[in-house]
């Protein structure tokens, strides 16, 4: 049963010129996201698998499978210690 990273409603989201922050009021926290962390929140959708994203973080950056599925695993794995993700089945 594969598990699909979801965003929790509550994190509020705003862009701010070339910048997105998420804004954590339960833990009252601020968090700014690059390019490749905001590809990967956006597909935080409870819709996309893990491996859904990878693949399509393969099709749009540069680098071999290997270090891109490290670099969303590791974005996932910052996003969910931070309790900005739920997981939904």
């Amino acid at each position: 049963m594969a598990v699909n990273p979801t965003r929790r409603e509550d994190v509020m989201e705003r862009r701010v010129g070339k910048d997105h922050m998420l804004y954590d009021a339960t833990g009252r926290a601020v968090h700014l996201l690059n390019e490749t962390a905001l590809f990967v929140w956006e597909r935080c959708d409870g819709d996309h698998a893990v491996q859904d994203i990878i693949s399509e973080a393969e099709s749009v950056y540069k680098g071999s499978k290997e270090q891109i599925q490290a670099d969303v695993e590791e974005c996932l794995a910052a996003l969910r210690i931070k309790a900005l993700l739920k997981d939904s089945n």
